[in-house]
């Protein structure tokens, strides 16, 4: 199940009717009980709490979001043995029939497990806002859920996505190790097994794993990092000659790094920082990916309508993608 429904222009946002954060004493019970509106309930630890909707069961065995919808019948038989604390928020939507087409969040009851730090911060800010009632802050509330919402439906899709069998490979904590030392070693031409010893992969395996998640071997994958580190240092490095650039990249001969440059890029190196070598980038620092998961000193065009309108400078920063 492919989706990638969201909230639009078009949709109602989420009116919220109450919330609060409360702590259950141990071995309390909610009853039984039908409500009128939607309930989003996170819980910020594993607990031995119970959720149970129709004839499904669920334990809150790690921190998690409870979605339940109006009318479903639903019942909570709390932690037997340490007090349970969570943050609860019920809401209507205007246009629920067209929400519910877009968010495949709302179409059942869920259980969710998600470690996402961000979505208990902007809960807690909704309770913080309506305590002190500050400017405008129904209005602010209510679409700051709708961000949960919209987030916690990406990942729902996300999860539902990763069970199929045609979905590609998860960048694992071993991949991303990979990746970064990668990144790292651009100013050196290490071997292949070099990389697959660090990993504690055979070479076979290191081979498939990157080419499943990035479509290329790991040959291809590393000579276009180089190049793509190139294209930074040609636009707005301090390195003035191309054999410069070309040593500071691993490449031990210039004409071979120009074939390279030539064959992903579509132009010659020259021709490269002659067509954008931007005043913009001037006094940008050439840098790998560093700790963020997103690429440095490049913007991303929210408006697609656009991206040909400004391929240039995207070009420029984009490091030659």
């Amino acid at each position: 199940m492919s989706v990638t429904r969201h909230l639009n222009s078009n949709s109602s946002i989420p009116s919220i009717v109450f919330a609060g954060e409360v702590i259950v004493k141990p071995d309390s019970q909610l009853e039984p009980r039908v409500i009128p509106e939607f309930e989003l309930v996170y819980f910020p630890k594993k607990s031995n709490t119970c959720y149970m909707v129709g004839d499904r069961r669920y334990e809150v065995s790690s921190p998690g979001f409870i979605i339940t919808r109006p009318g479903e019948e639903h019942a909570y038989l709390f932690d037997p043995v340490e007090a349970t604390r969570h943050l609860f928020v019920h809401f209507t939507l205007e246009k629920q029939i067209e929400l519910e087409l877009e968010l495949e969040l709302l179409r059942r009851a869920v259980w969710m497990t998600s470690y996402n730090t961000l979505l208990p911060a902007l809960l807690k800010n909704i309770l913080n806002m309506a305590y002190e009632k500050n400017f405008r802050w129904q209005e602010r509330c209510n679409r700051m859920l709708g961000v949960v919402l919209e987030e916690l439906n990406a990942e729902f899709c996300q999860e539902e996505a990763q069970r199929e069998p045609s979905v590609s490979i998860c960048c694992s904590p071993q991949l991303k190790a990979v990746l970064q030392f990668i990144d790292e070693n651009l100013d050196r031409n290490f071997r292949i097994s070099e990389l697959a010893s660090f990993a504690g992969w055979t070479q076979s395996h290191l081979s498939r794993v990157v080419k499943e998640y990035t479509g290329v071997s790991p040959s291809l994958f590393i000579m276009n990092k180089r190049i793509e580190r190139a294209c930074q240092l040609l636009v707005y490095g301090e390195m003035t000659g191309i054999k410069e650039v070309a040593y500071a990249l691993g490449f031990e001969d210039e004409k071979y790094f120009c074939r390279c440059f030539r064959r992903i890029t579509g132009m010659s190196a020259s021709e490269y920082r002659a067509a954008y070598g931007d005043a913009r980038f001037r006094n940008l620092y050439p840098v790998g990916n560093g700790d963020t998961t997103y690429p440095l000193n490049r913007w991303f065009y929210f408006n697609a309508l656009d991206v040909g309108s400004v391929k240039t400078s995207e070009k420029g920063v984009d490091m030659g993608e």
